[in-house]
């Protein structure tokens, strides 16, 4: 029992980010495009649409032209898929995470693997890609589409969960002889998007191009 409450417990850490990803990620904020494509379906096309340097100076300046705060420490975070990150990392002013200086960055955190141009990068396999989502890409399209998520201040908000509970019948009411037990688990919250500049959605391939 212990082994599936803790089984339970990821699950619904992983349901909660996933209801925050569609609800406040997947279609708001400002779309951006990578490199010189113009859709979507372009980007699929070519996985010369990489998510680099140029990507995330727009997205950041796009930020500031708006007037919205970074998050984190003077820093914009961004969300994204592994491979989508595999690009940028190579670049020459890439700071990994194992080399930040600790007196600046006292919090490191949770995925966070780098940062460059005053945005603080965050890896995810939850975030969007066109292998594993419904999108308006061919099937035959020869690069899978990633979308990272810049943010910044007041990009979307969430409330305080509400009635968690977890419930264990042992054994369960279905189960005649006693064979065996059921467990689950309800909550309660809110979330929507609350300024919609502050969610700069990037659009790419990967060079990486794992699928």
């Amino acid at each position: 029992m212990d082994e599936v409450m803790d089984k339970l417990t990821r699950h619904a850490g992983n349901k909660i980010d996933r209801i925050i990803r569609d609800v406040n990620l997947q279609a708001s904020g400002v779309a951006q495009y990578a490199g010189a494509a113009t859709s979507r379906a372009t980007i699929g096309q070519s996985s010369v649409y990489t998510f680099d340097v140029a990507e995330a100076r727009e997205a950041r300046a796009k930020m500031q032209g708006k007037n919205v705060d970074p998050l984190k420490e003077s820093f914009y975070i961004c969300v994204g898929h592994t491979d989508s990150f595999y690009d940028i990392e190579g670049d020459e002013n890439w700071r990994d995470v194992l080399k930040y200086n600790p007196e600046t960055f006292k919090n490191i955190l949770n995925g966070e693997i780098g940062n460059i141009h005053k945005i603080r990068f965050i890896s995810s396999n939850e975030a969007w890609n066109s292998a594993v989502g419904s999108w308006n890409v061919a099937q035959s399209a020869s690069a899978t589409v990633y979308q990272s998520y810049v943010l910044g201040d007041q990009c979307y908000g969430i409330s305080e969960l509400e009635d968690v509970d977890i419930i264990v019948k042992d054994p369960a009411p279905a189960s005649s002889v006693n064979g065996y037990s059921t467990a689950g688990y309800y909550f309660a919250f809110a979330t929507r998007p609350l300024e919609p500049s502050a969610t700069i959605r990037v659009e790419s391939a990967s060079s990486l191009n794992n699928y």
